[in-house]
C-alpha cells in the first residue's frame, strides 16, 4: 500500500525516491531495506494540480476526491508505467459524486478534458509510458537507433541508477557500527529493476502510439516542405521485406515489395508509399499530388531524376509537363556496374571508388563533391579511360571487369551519348547525398502491418 494524503496532491510528474537516509536514528536491516526500495510514484489527482471542475459522466453532478488508487484494496491496484529509471506506479485519485458513482483520474474520459501537453503520462490498453521515456524513445530512434539497441540502452540506465541508489545505502550502512553490512536484505535486481524491463516489442508499442498522437502533425509539416523544381524518386527494397507477418508456420511473409520515396533536392522526403510492385500506376497518384502541390504555388517541376528513366519517361512527363526533363539518377548509372564486378576481386573497392570519378570534374575529389556534373562529352571521355585502365586487369584468371560488366558500361554510354544529344545534363550533385544513408536502418526489425 502506498501512503498518500486524502486531501490532495499538487504533484503533476514523476515522483523518485529520496537518495538519503535517516541520519540520527539507525534503520533495522527491513525498515532499511524498505526505504531503499521505496517505489517511483505519479501522483495523479487532475482536479487539484489543474485547478479543473469535472462532472460526474452518468449524473452530471461535481466529482470530489474520495481515497486514491493506492494498493490498500484488491480493486485498487496503481497501474504499472515505464521510465527511464525504473518502473513507475500510477497513482490515481478516486472522485465520487454525491450519487456515489465512482470514476478514476485517469479515465480516458477524464484525460480528454486536459490539456494533452499537461498530462505526465501516455496510456495503453495493458501498458503505459512517461513521457520523458515516449521522448527518450522516440528521439533516438529518429536518430536511428533501433529498438534492440534503446532496449540494451534503458536496461543500462535502469542499473546505472539501482547502482547509484546501492551505493547510498552501502555508504550507510557501513557507517554505523551495526551488522547491517553482513545482512543485506535487499531483493535482488531482477526483482526491484529488472523485472518488468520494457522489451522491443514495447518500445516499438511507445515509438507507434507517439506518431499516431502527432500523425496529423507530421502530415501537415510533410506538405509544407517545398518540392522545389528539381526531384528524385526512387524504390527501395530493404524497408519493405521487414513488414509482414509471421505465419503459423513461422515463415516470414512480406506484404509489400517496396517503399516508393520522392525527394527534393536537398534530399527530404516530400512523399511515400508502400508498393507491391514497381508499377507506374501503383505511384502515379502520389506524384499527381506533388505536381498538385508546385501547381498551387506555381513552381514547376523542371527535373526529375531516377533509375529507369527511359521506362518512365514520357510517363512523368504526362504528370509534371512535357518541359520536364527526366534524367539517370548517377548513383543507380554506377551502382548497375558496381553490382557487375566480383565482390570478391581484391580491386573491387578501388575499381568501384575510380568510377565515381567519372562523373566529377579534374581534381574534384573526396566523399562530398564540390562541383557540378560535368558535361556529356567529358564523362563520355572519363568512362572510355576507366575501361582503357581496368579492362585487362586480372587477378586469378578473372578480369575485374567482368563481360556484364563492360555490357553495363556500353549501356550507360548510350545514356550519356543521348543526353548529349538532347543537351540533358546526367546528375546534379545533391541528389548523390540520399543514397549516403541507408534508409532501411529506420526499419531495423520485423514489423507487423497493425504498426503502419
Amino acid at each position: 500500500m502506498i501512503h498518500v494524503p486524502v486531501a490532495g496532491c499538487l504533484f503533476n510528474g514523476v515522483i523518485y525516491p529520496p537518495f538519503s537516509f535517516p541520519s540520527q536514528q539507525i534503520l533495522s536491516p527491513l525498515d532499511l531495506t524498505n526505504e531503499f526500495l521505496l517505489p517511483t510514484i505519479v501522483l495523479w489527482n487532475p482536479i487539484i494540480s489543474h485547478h479543473v471542475i469535472l462532472t460526474c459522466f452518468s449524473c452530471k453532478e461535481n466529482l470530489q476526491l474520495s481515497s486514491w488508487n493506492d494498493g490498500s484494496l484488491k480493486y485498487n491496484t496503481p497501474r504499472l508505467i515505464q521510465d527511464l529509471k525504473c518502473h513507475v506506479l500510477l497513482v490515481s485519485a478516486v472522485y465520487t459524486c454525491k450519487n456515489g458513482h465512482r470514476i478514476l483520474s485517469h479515465d480516458e474520459r477524464i484525460l480528454k478534458e486536459i490539456n494533452p501537453i499537461a498530462i505526465p503520462f501516455v496510456l495503453l490498453h495493458k501498458t503505459g509510458f512517461t513521457k520523458d521515456f515516449v521522448n527518450f524513445c522516440c528521439t533516438l530512434c529518429q536518430s536511428g537507433m533501433n529498438f534492440h539497441s534503446l532496449e540494451k540502452a534503458i536496461a543500462q540506465m535502469r542499473w546505472q541508477y539501482y547502482e547509484e541508489r546501492k551505493k547510498v545505502y552501502m555508504e550507510y550502512t557501513s557507517s554505523k557500527d551495526t551488522t547491517l553490512m553482513n545482512d543485506l536484505n535487499i531483493s535482488p535486481y531482477t526483482e526491484q529493476y529488472a523485472k518488468y524491463l520494457p522489451s522491443d516489442d514495447t518500445i516499438c508499442q511507445c515509438f507507434v502510439t507517439a506518431f499516431l498522437k502527432n500523425e496529423n502533425v507530421y502530415r501537415s509539416n510533410l506538405q509544407l516542405i517545398s518540392a522545389g523544381d528539381i526531384l528524385s524518386v526512387d524504390h527501395t527494397y530493404k524497408i519493405a521485406s521487414n513488414v509482414g507477418y509471421l505465419r503459423s508456420d513461422q515463415k516470414w511473409i512480406s506484404q509489400y515489395d517496396a517503399v516508393f520515396l520522392v525527394f527534393n533536392k536537398d534530399g527530404k522526403i516530400i512523399s511515400w508509399q508502400f508498393t507491391k510492385s514497381g508499377s507506374y500506376k501503383e505511384v502515379k497518384p502520389i506524384l499527381e499530388a506533388v505536381a498538385n502541390r508546385n501547381k498551387t504555388i506555381n513552381n514547376a517541376v523542371k527535373t526529375i531524376y531516377i533509375d529507369n528513366c527511359c521506362q518512365w519517361r514520357f510517363k512523368l512527363q504526362e504528370v509534371f509537363g512535357i518541359t520536364c526533363q527526366v534524367k539517370l539518377d548517377i548513383f543507380h548509372a554506377i551502382q548497375r556496374i558496381v553490382q557487375k564486378i566480383p565482390k570478391k576481386h581484391p580491386f573491387h573497392s578501388q575499381c568501384a571508388a575510380d568510377l565515381r570519378q567519372v562523373f566529377r570534374h579534374d581534381g574534384d575529389h573526396g566523399i562530398k563533391r564540390t562541383r557540378s556534373t560535368p558535361c556529356s562529352a567529358k564523362m563520355l571521355a572519363n568512362l572510355n579511360s576507366f575501361v582503357h585502365r581496368w579492362e585487362n586487369i586480372v587477378y586469378d584468371s578473372n578480369h575485374v571487369l567482368s563481360i556484364a560488366a563492360l555490357h553495363e558500361i556500353e549501356k550507360l554510354k548510350v545514356h550519356i551519348k543521348k543526353a548529349a544529344l538532347v543537351i540533358f545534363q546526367l546528375v546534379v550533385a545533391p541528389i548523390e547525398m540520399k543514397h549516403s544513408i541507408d534508409i532501411s536502418e529506420l526499419f531495423f526489425i520485423e514489423v507487423g502491418s497493425e504498426f503502419l
